[in-house]
């Protein structure tokens, strides 16, 4: 079908099930739009008109760069100050490796969905939403155990269960210690691969994942649980200027972004434009 092998994506951990063709050159820490490798639909597929195809302006994105800056990340939070990253065990657990905590200090996550953290007079500042953190008061069951063991020694914390912890793993999100008096001391964002596995495992039943095609069109899916937008382009050819630019819809349970398009055109091309926040390490990176 002409799909492009599949790297990892900023939302995922390293391809641990089938995901759709993607190859993202990234240079961000910020939020992004991110940009698909172009993969080609069969030949047998019907001709493609575009009834509802986006404005010509609209879809100079679709033709654009693999990565498009929306929010540069603040300047004080360019480097990390932790090499030893937090790490969800599961959708409720947070481990950090080699953490110790003095008196009075505390953990807590900070989320803003526009990509605004930043440190202010030492405080955390442009949050949605914040909370503590507290620490874990029984061990994690066997199988969560096993998981983190690599992790070596650290404390366990564990969040509010009425926090949403999907929209928490959009945006972004950081977790700090703060002393008594809410200064921060320390600030990592941290790894969501086993949360977003648990949160989103109704996705393992979907079968469909990329394209399914009929001689009536095709349906598009792609697992993208991080995303806060996914839209379709759709090409004539891999040199062409984009025809039409789609909505996807996201399914909150799965994660899965769906859309479908009737009378494709023979040999047409799709590419997904991707609306995420991607802490990305400094330097650049391939997605």
């Amino acid at each position: 079908m002409g799909v492009r092998p599949t790297p990892c994506l900023p939302w995922c951990r390293p391809c641990s099930r089938p995901r759709s063709g993607f190859q993202f050159s990234l240079r961000s820490r910020a939020a992004a739009v991110m940009l698909s490798g172009l993969a080609t639909l069969p030949a047998w597929a019907s001709s493609m008109g575009s009834p509802d195809a986006a404005p010509v302006p609209a879809l100079a994105a679709c033709d654009a760069g693999p990565v498009t800056v929306l929010r540069a990340q603040a300047p004080a939070l360019k480097a990390t100050t932790d090499a030893l990253q937090p790490v969800w065990l599961d959708d409720r657990r947070l481990r950090w490796p080699a953490l110790t905590l003095g008196a009075g200090q505390v953990l807590r996550f900070h989320h803003s969905a526009e990509g605004a953290l930043d440190v202010v007079d030492g405080r955390l500042a442009g949050s949605d939403l914040s909370g503590a953190l507290e620490l874990a008061k029984d061990a994690p069951d066997a199988e969560v155990a096993a998981q983190g063991a690599y992790l070596g020694a650290g404390l366990d914390f564990t969040i509010d269960p009425a926090i949403d912890r999907r929209a928490l793993h959009r945006g972004q999100t950081l977790i700090t210690v703060e002393d008594d008096q809410g200064r921060v001391l320390r600030w990592s964002p941290a790894q969501t691969a086993r949360a977003l596995d648990v949160l989103h495992a109704a996705a393992e039943d979907e079968r469909a994942l990329g394209v399914s095609l009929t001689p009536a069109g095709a349906s598009f899916k792609l697992w993208a649980p991080t995303a806060d937008r996914v839209e379709l382009c759709l090409h004539d050819g891999p040199d062409s200027a984009a025809r039409a630019r789609l909505p996807m819809t996201r399914d909150e349970l799965t994660g899965i972004w769906s859309a479908a398009r009737t009378g494709v055109r023979s040999g047409a091309y799709y590419r997904y434009l991707v609306e995420v926040f991607v802490p990305a390490s400094a330097g650049s990176a391939t997605w």
